[in-house]
């Protein structure tokens, strides 16, 4: 009775804290950048920052040089954007296409992400890198385009170009 309880009161402040504030519409052109800084740790032509999180099963997870992209959420929206193009696909799509997913879920409030979140996360028939400190998630974050989703091109850990996507058609074709 009392988990189910705090699950029906957690849920609620969850959707009460995504309903807040005033939020502008977001801009659905696509950015593509082919040189220059994007990001404290993200600069085309030069190697990404290093990057280890764990991933919602609880396992640690590197970019490494194998990876060719990098899809990173950094708002509720994005990840839901992302969320359901990829339960659509193989569950081999991301590790087939040498892609990995990091989710920046640094500022949601802890009671959701350990209750509502998290069980959620370990439901998705795909692995994510998650963020947990905004220290971390900062160098990655473009301010500019923090509602869009950042898709980081790499060769060989350097990146050779980043798209801002915020539709699933700009999705769909930025990765596949």
């Amino acid at each position: 009775m009392k988990k189910g309880m705090l699950f029906t009161m957690l849920t609620g402040a969850l959707l009460l804290l995504s309903g807040c504030g005033d939020k502008e519409p977001v801009n659905t052109e696509v950015v593509e950048i082919s040189s220059g800084s994007v990001a404290t740790a993200v600069t085309v032509g030069e190697t990404m920052a290093p990057l280890t999180l764990n991933d919602q099963f609880e396992a640690s997870k590197t970019i490494t040089e194998a990876h060719k992209k990098v899809i990173f959420v950094f708002s509720k929206d994005m990840g839901s954007l992302v969320h359901d193009y990829l339960e659509t696909q193989p569950d081999d799509y991301l590790s087939s296409r040498s892609m990995e997913v990091v989710a920046d879920i640094s500022r949601m409030p802890s009671l959701i992400t350990e209750y509502v979140a998290m069980p959620g996360f370990k439901e998705y028939n795909y692995s994510m890198m998650l963020i947990f400190d905004e220290a971390v998630a900062a160098p990655y974050k473009n301010e500019k385009e923090k509602e869009k989703v950042m898709i980081v091109s790499l060769e060989n850990l350097t990146v050779t170009g980043v798209k801002f996507v915020a539709t699933p058609a700009d999705l769909k074709a930025a990765i596949d």
